[in-house]
This record gives C-alpha cells, structure tokens and sequence, in this order.
C-alpha cells in the first residue's frame, strides 16, 4: 500500500496585507504537506508584526499534520527620521515618514547634490529622499549634499604654483617654484623664507 503525504490538519489562511511567494493565487487558503514550506510576504508598505522590519516568514508541517504557521500578521511600516550630515544639509520632516512618504533635503550654503567625492556649482541643492525601498522601513538609495569645489585665485605663474579643485572649508598648499621662497606679500615668492605656504581658494558659490 502506497502510504499518503501528511496534510496539515487545518488550512493556512493568509493574513491581510500579505501572499505566498510563487505560487498561483497568492492569498487564498490552502492545506500543504508534510516536507513543503510555503514561504509567506508582506505586501509593499507592510511589516511583520512582531518583529522589526521584516517582511518574510515561512509555514511548514509537523509530522503530526500540525501547522506551524510562524508570524501572522502584517502591518504597515514607517521609515526612521532620515539619516543625513547635519554639516552639509538640512532635511525636514526630521521625523519618522509613512510608506511613501518623502523627506525633503536641502544643502547647506557651499554645498550641492553629488553622488562623487565634490559638487560643483552646476549641480542641484536639493533633493527628495522616498520610503519606499524593497527592503522594509528604508529610504530607496538617494544621493547626498557634498561640498562644492573651489578653484585658487590667479596667482604669479612665474614663481608660484597652487593647486586647484580643492573642496571648500579646505586650504591649497602653495609652492614656490624651484629658486625662490615665500615672499613678504600674499600669493608671492622671493629667495628668502621657507617655501610653502596656504593659499585660501575661493571661486562662485565657495566662501
């Protein structure tokens, strides 16, 4: 005699606001068997219940037709206050945001929206950040406010080399050229004090 498979005693019934994964007709109840696990999902915008932002789980049956049935119940999510810098950008609601909801973000003075190391004055000074990633109660990936880069004011090409693009609230090492020294008036070299020096560089948007 051909033994049956051991069926769950009782249906699983799938939550509000939730499906099985890869199967046809994701929400309606059903009796599964001894050896299958029915992984189970929360929908967009919802968590599990009793644990922090999940929103998977997995039901499976005991050799005694019992129904193990894990979390059963999905409720909707909010993202956690923004994460920002402070130094570089302001963001408001500073607060918690519902699924779908948006922060605001703008960069502070010297600074605009880059996904690079610097900004450049080109680049937007502010952005929209959603709560709306795959993963539960995140933010989906969003850029953030760098500071801008600045270039060194025209200096005596002659005796005198600075660099240029450095990021602004940072100082360029000035160099004097080979045979001669910094020299008694700013962004000048002569044959006698130490050679380098700092030039503040300041262009457009940088203070």
């Amino acid at each position: 005699a051909v033994c049956p498979p051991i069926r769950s005693i009782e249906k699983l019934v799938v939550p509000d606001n939730a499906h099985i994964q890869n199967r046809s007709n994701p929400t309606a109840a059903r009796y599964i068997y001894f050896g299958d696990v029915v992984s189970l999902s929360c929908d967009p915008g919802f968590a599990t219940a009793n644990s922090s932002c999940e929103t998977l789980w997995e039901a499976y049956v005991t050799e005694d037709g019992v129904l193990v049935r894990g979390e059963e119940t999905c409720v909707a999510f909010t993202c956690p206050p923004y994460t920002y810098d402070p130094n570089t950008a302001a963001v408001a609601p500073n607060t918690s945001v519902p699924y779908l909801g948006t922060v605001a973000v703008s960069c502070l003075p010297n600074h605009r929206v880059s996904s690079l190391f610097e900004a450049s004055l080109r680049q937007p000074a502010a952005y929209t950040a959603r709560c709306d990633s795959p993963r539960a109660c995140d933010y989906s990936s969003s850029p953030t406010c760098k500071p801008l880069e600045c270039v060194c004011p025209p200096v005596d090409a002659a005796t005198l080399t600075v660099a240029v693009g450095v990021k602004y609230g940072e100082d360029s090492l000035a160099s004097c050229r080979p045979g001669y020294r910094v020299g008694p008036g700013p962004h000048t070299c002569d044959a006698n004090t130490p050679k380098a020096f700092t030039a503040t560089c300041v262009n457009d948007g940088c203070a």
